[in-house]
């Protein structure tokens, strides 16, 4: 199926060019993620924005799909010029059906700078959209925007939704993660969380990687005190750290793990270097980070591959609750966790009985459970219609 909506915007002033993709819009409104890269590309935000109405769809959100893409430097001194004129380019969307959040390369004060610049407050347009539609919903005295886009609450849905995912998974496969090792390729937001959670569950983390490459210690990483040392720009100091061994980007990705976690960047495992992995499990905590034709080479060894719109689906889970006024902010939590087990279970015990890989299972059952919500938006546009 065809997009909904594409643009290509460029700001001379910043010199800065920036892509929009609403992949679906359904109920009058898209929500995906901001990100910043100097190599980002129309064709990728197009995929990533189809990735979010699949999150989006397995988990029985009435939500459409979206991502937005500023090409630049997110380390760069102009990272804030370049969000500012991204906000006034997007001002007509944002304001209208589109709602974004973070992503790589652009961080919870990142997403707040772009909303307070154009003077723009989400959460009231989200409590209109309700109103219109006929849902009372009393979100709290007190509440902000800026409360739900904290950083503190980003990095918490970043990792929630993964560790839930994960929680379920390991019962239904029976690997005891406080015997797992795993290694996980990126430390951002959603990598320096999942790695948090896995950390306090007891799971040995023998590598991490930012940008500069990976550290790996053979015991186990001290994730806390990596946590500690991480510079703004998301790197590691690694003048601070000892009997650690730094390692490439491709060689934690062949590590003996059980649980490999690419959280950074897409198709960082691809028909080149799949047939060296030798986790058991790769978990998707990165949108698309996995090819095609890697997903093929992972399925014939026999690595579980559990897709990314299934398992990294936490933030768009927990904002999406609110959106749709499915969940007040204080019970996302616990609706969220509920909801997320109840579709892993559902996709890996049908993965099992069918013997079809978990993305075509979970491909399949979002995929129906879009098709529900379209039914269900154009019989609501049929009644408002005029006879």
């Amino acid at each position: 199926m065809n997009t909904y909506y594409e643009i290509t915007m460029h700001d001379p002033e910043t010199d800065t060019t920036a892509f929009i993709v609403i992949d679906r819009l359904i109920g009058g409104i898209a929500t995906g993620g901001l990100r910043m890269s100097p190599t980002v590309t129309l064709e990728e935000v197009r995929d990533l924005a189809e990735v979010m109405t699949f999150k989006h769809g397995l988990m029985n959100l009435p939500l459409g799909g979206a991502k937005a893409g500023i090409v630049g430097d997110p380390s760069a001194p102009d990272k804030k010029k370049k969000i500012e004129a991204f906000a006034r380019m997007a001002e007509p969307l944002l304001r209208s059906c589109l709602l974004l959040g973070e992503d790589m390369g652009v961080y919870a004060d990142d997403v707040r700078a772009m909303y307070a610049h154009i003077q723009f407050d989400p959460l009231e347009k989200v409590l209109n959209r309700l109103r219109d539609r006929g849902v009372l919903y009393e979100i709290g005295s007190g509440v902000q925007a800026n409360d739900l886009l904290s950083d503190h609450n980003m990095e918490r849905t970043a990792g929630f939704g993964l560790m839930e995912s994960l929680l379920e998974a390991s019962e239904l496969i029976q690997l005891p993660l406080s015997e797992a090792t795993a290694a996980v390729h990126g430390f951002g937001t959603v990598g320096g969380e999942i790695a948090k959670l896995l950390h306090e569950q007891g799971v040995k983390i023998t590598a991490v990687s930012d940008v500069e490459g990976a550290i790996y210690r053979e015991e186990g990483l001290d994730i806390h005190q990596l946590l500690a040392i991480r510079q703004p720009n998301g790197c590691i100091d690694r003048k601070q750290l000892d009997r650690v061994q730094l390692l490439t980007h491709e060689e934690l990705l062949q590590l003996p793990v059980d649980l490999l976690i690419p959280a950074s960047v897409s198709q960082v495992i691809h028909e080149g270097n799949a047939e060296s992995i030798q986790a058991k499990i790769v978990v998707e905590a990165a949108n698309m980070p996995t090819t095609q034709e890697a997903d093929e080479i992972l399925r014939e060894k026999g690595v579980l591959v559990l897709p990314d719109f299934m398992v990294n689906a936490g933030s768009a889970l927990s904002f999406g609750l609110i959106i749709t006024g499915e969940a007040l902010p204080q019970h996302m939590w616990t609706e969220s966790a509920n909801r997320i087990r109840r579709m892993v279970r559902t996709v890996l015990t049908q993965s099992m009985e069918q013997q079809e890989t978990v993305r075509i299972i979970a491909v399949a059952l979002a995929s129906a459970h879009l098709q529900q919500m379209l039914y269900k938006e154009r019989q609501m546009q049929e009644m408002k219609a005029p006879v």
